[in-house]
């Protein structure tokens, strides 16, 4: 833990690649080739701003039982 706080922006960068990973496993992720990003700019210009309406397919999807969709792993509540 105390190395978190010696290199915040390294640790920073090291969960945000762990996250991405994760999530290019997803279908949000394979629509905005996840698998692709390393770093926040490529982020930045590969994933636009949604807004609820943008997303709500995909949510729908997930109530209809669709795992993996926004976030990998089993979705139970909202």
């Amino acid at each position: 833990m105390e190395e978190t706080f010696k290199f915040p922006a390294e640790t920073q960068e090291a969960v945000f690649k762990s996250l991405i990973k994760q999530a290019a496993k997803t279908s949000f992720g394979r629509d905005y080739g996840l698998k692709d990003i390393n770093t926040i700019d490529d982020y930045r210009n590969r994933v636009p701003l949604h807004h609820y309406d943008d997303i709500k397919p995909y949510i729908n999807r997930i109530i209809h039982g669709e795992q993996s969709v926004l976030w990998s792993g089993e979705i139970n509540w909202f």
